[in-house]
């Protein structure tokens, strides 16, 4: 007899394995969006046309607090424009609450600035800002052009910047450097092989499903991290490698899949349409950033 389905109360518990990430990380920004509206940051900070200084995907930290919780990587926005000073994380990071960043940002008049240091930190150079706020924390800055920022800042603090420094201001170019070229070469790669593996992969699921028969198999044990689940067609059980693994699921639970009438040992699991599609809008997204990401957000040129 075939065709006779039997499902336990768990039979989608290993599909939903990857949806309760995503919906976490979807209140997570949702937070961090709502925190950023009433504080009156802009959600996708940008540099303004005609700003006296403008640079995108720089590095920095804020002194005295523990390494790495304040320090970000090549994802803050740096400004000198009317006046002001404002260091911003780029779009996607500024919509996380990521505790410790929050002395990173900065948005200050220029008369709020004490000194500027250049120097270095182990093989990097930086400048160390420091504001007349004894409250507020130093932040280091790792710029392309240096020279250019400090000149933006006004003849005083730039003076006094050339006065104790310890090495030459660097001059460079504020565009994209070839780091970020080959991570967008990458992201390209990445997201075209994504989508054709998973435009292949959804293209024999729905085969199997539109012609097939559903059933119920049975996780019977782990290959590895892998689970083998059986079922049964015409008194004769069949097994196959399992999409989730080890801590989707325990032996004994179950699941629908969808065999070939013809070839019974030819199966899909009903999970794996979801894996699927995942996958395929994550390449899409990454081909998406690889390709034009510089001009959809601000801060990643």
């Amino acid at each position: 007899m075939t065709g006779v389905i039997f499902v336990k109360p768990l039979v989608w518990i290993g599909p939903l394995v990857w949806i309760g990430p995503l919906v976490w990380i979807g209140l997570v920004i949702a937070f961090g969006a709502w925190r950023r509206a009433r504080s009156g940051r802009p959600m996708i900070p940008r540099v303004a046309p005609g700003a006296a200084f403008g640079e995108t995907a720089c590095s920095g930290r804020a002194l005295g607090c523990l390494r790495g919780l304040c320090s970000a990587n090549r994802c803050l926005i740096v400004t000198v424009d009317q006046g002001r000073l404002v260091v911003a994380l780029a779009f996607p990071f500024s919509m996380f609450p990521m505790p410790g960043l929050g002395a990173l940002e900065v948005d200050v008049p220029l008369s709020a600035i004490a000194r500027v240091t250049p120097g270095r930190r182990l093989w990097q150079d930086v400048l160390t800002i420091g504001f007349v706020d004894a409250d507020r924390p130093d932040i280091e800055l790792m710029l392309r052009d240096e020279a250019g920022f400090v000149a933006a800042l006004g003849p005083d603090l730039a003076r006094r910047a050339q006065q104790f420094a310890a090495r030459p201001l660097r001059q460079g170019k504020a565009g994209p450097r070839l780091r970020s070229r080959i991570a967008r070469v990458f992201l390209c790669i990445w997201g075209a092989g994504a989508l054709i593996g998973s435009g292949i992969g959804l293209s024999a699921d729905f085969t199997v499903r539109a012609h097939g028969v559903a059933t119920t198999a049975e996780l019977i044990e782990f290959q590895g991290k892998q689970g083998v689940v059986r079922y049964r067609v015409d008194g004769i059980d069949h097994t196959m490698i399992s999409n989730f693994g080890r801590g989707s699921w325990v032996p004994g639970q179950t699941e629908t899949v969808y065999y070939v009438r013809d070839d019974p040992s030819h199966a899909v699991e009903a999970g794996n349409l979801g894996f699927l599609a995942l996958f395929a809008v994550a390449g899409l997204i990454a081909l998406v950033l690889g390709l034009i990401g510089p001009r959809l957000i601000p801060g990643w040129s």
